[in-house]
């Protein structure tokens, strides 16, 4: 898997991705499933896709972890940019 945002872990960068536009249209059909999947389901789909289902119910279940996520991007960011300066 080639990574494009190693600031972030597996999990991060598979909702990072998905909500920024750089997953590829199969990931991007993946979430969009997870969206509509009922428990049942989504404990189906994690047999094929355990990392984008967690992310996914991280993403949906844990207050502040799209937060947290977004800030650590924003704060990586900042560094990139005043080396840079």
């Amino acid at each position: 898997m080639v990574r494009l945002f190693p600031q972030l872990t597996p999990t991060e960068e598979v909702i990072y991705a998905w909500q920024y536009g750089f997953a590829s249209s199969f990931k991007t059909d993946l979430m969009r499933l997870l969206t509509q999947a009922d428990i049942d389901n989504q404990a189906r789909l994690a047999k094929a896709f355990p990392l984008e289902v967690f992310a996914y119910q991280q993403y949906t279940y844990k207050e502040g972890w799209w937060q947290e996520v977004q800030h650590k991007m924003q704060e990586s960011t900042k560094k990139e940019e005043s080396k840079d300066e």
